[in-house]
């Protein structure tokens, strides 16, 4: 998955990109299973469901859901996932990746705060053909919540 951040990477950088500014928070529900591998470190799977209001962009809020997997220690979080936008038809699919040294798992004054990169890999309905890529940051949230802000830039065609 490294190669996911080299791509948004030359993205980002990369001023023929003509894409529209996102940014929204979800609030979700997580279901989480986790199998230590040591003293302090384990392999943990995810999936969660919620809403992400939009703040700009083209979107209305809508409907999201996240699965992924990955490995954790006392100094921070690595893996990678998908998270679905919206209902059928219309639907857009993101992979999204929290690569080494790029999580503040470390922070934890941040109620275990994580971050990392993503990119959208397919639309259908009135999403199909859609590109773009971006940031997140997750913190936890009372009752096994979390709330995520996506940031980005996205092309509808």
């Amino acid at each position: 998955m490294k190669t996911l951040t080299y791509i948004v990477v030359l993205l980002a950088g990369s001023a023929t990109y003509a894409g529209e500014a996102i940014n929204g928070e979800t609030s979700s529900l997580s279901s989480t299973r986790t199998w230590a591998t040591g003293s302090d470190s384990g392999y943990y799977i995810y999936s969660s469901e919620g809403e992400i209001a939009w703040k700009t962009g083209p979107f209305d809020d809508m409907a999201i859901e996240c699965h992924g997997a990955g490995f954790w220690t006392s100094q921070e979080i690595t893996g990678d996932g998908i998270c679905i936008f919206g209902e059928e038809p219309d639907r857009w699919t993101v992979v999204q990746e929290m690569p080494e040294d790029s999580n503040l798992w470390a922070d934890k004054s941040n109620n275990s705060q994580r971050q990392g990169v993503w990119k959208v890999v397919n639309g259908t309905g009135r999403f199909a053909g859609m590109t773009g890529f971006g940031t997140f940051v997750a913190r936890d949230a009372a009752g096994g919540g979390r709330v995520t802000e996506v940031d980005g830039e996205i092309e509808l065609r």
